[in-house]
């Protein structure tokens, strides 16, 4: 019996495709309903923690493909990887993110006292950096006090073989000097149409750490 494993992240979809036991390596293709949008050899050797495959099924067994942005929209036909040799076929794992109807992707790792980082990738200009909004809503209303734009041009090498602007996706800064503290409680960081509240994580570091904010903010 054949064993097919297909993965996705971001625009790279991967997977093992053999017969138990052993055999020459197969072929897979990328499909979309009738249409071939890439054909591979399964013979590259890939790490997997996920999917419990022993290191023997890891060598040379593995196939990938770095897809279009096009290709993974929400709302499209169906990515599929077929086996060339059987005719066994699994579909590609879809975006979770309904944002757009894109892959878009926006992440916050980490937010401390003094810093914050993420990465951001717009399926719109898939090998651009994207612009990411630092801002801070005025109160009771739909203003903005403060905004800040910063570049997601920082090298992310963990991002690079997945397809997202090659690699050039990240954001690593400090607070803006130009931004009070105690308006860090309210930051929101935005790409497109998805933000993050940046202030929520900030108020949840001050308060582990026992630190006091003013109860307003005074200027910005």
């Amino acid at each position: 019996m054949n064993r097919l494993v297909v993965c996705r992240q971001g625009r790279r979809v991967f997977g093992w495709s053999y017969v138990p036991g052993g055999g020459a390596p197969q072929t897979v293709e990328l499909i979309r309903g009738d249409e071939v949008l890439g054909r591979r050899l399964a013979n590259l050797t890939l790490a997997n923690k996920n999917n419990f495959l022993s290191n023997a099924e890891q060598s040379r067994l593995a196939f990938e493909f770095l897809v279009r942005p096009d290709d993974l929209r929400l709302g499209g036909s169906q990515l599929s990887i077929r086996v060339v040799e059987n005719g066994e076929t699994r579909p590609v794992p879809v975006p979770k993110n309904p944002h757009l109807g894109t892959i878009q992707e926006f992440h916050v790792d980490f937010v401390d006292l003094n810093t914050f980082g993420g990465w951001s990738w717009d399926p719109e200009t898939p090998d651009v950096p994207t612009n990411v909004n630092l801002i801070v809503p005025s109160t009771g209303g739909d203003r903005t006090t403060y905004s800040i734009l910063i570049v997601a041009n920082y090298f992310r090498a963990d991002q690079a073989g997945n397809g997202f602007a090659n690699g050039n996706c990240g954001f690593h800064l400090h607070w803006p000097t130009t931004l009070p503290i105690a308006a860090r409680s309210k930051a929101i960081l935005r790409c497109g149409a998805i933000q993050h509240d940046l202030g929520k994580k900030y108020r949840t570091l001050t308060l582990a750490a026992g630190i006091s904010l003013p109860r307003s903010i005074v200027s910005l």
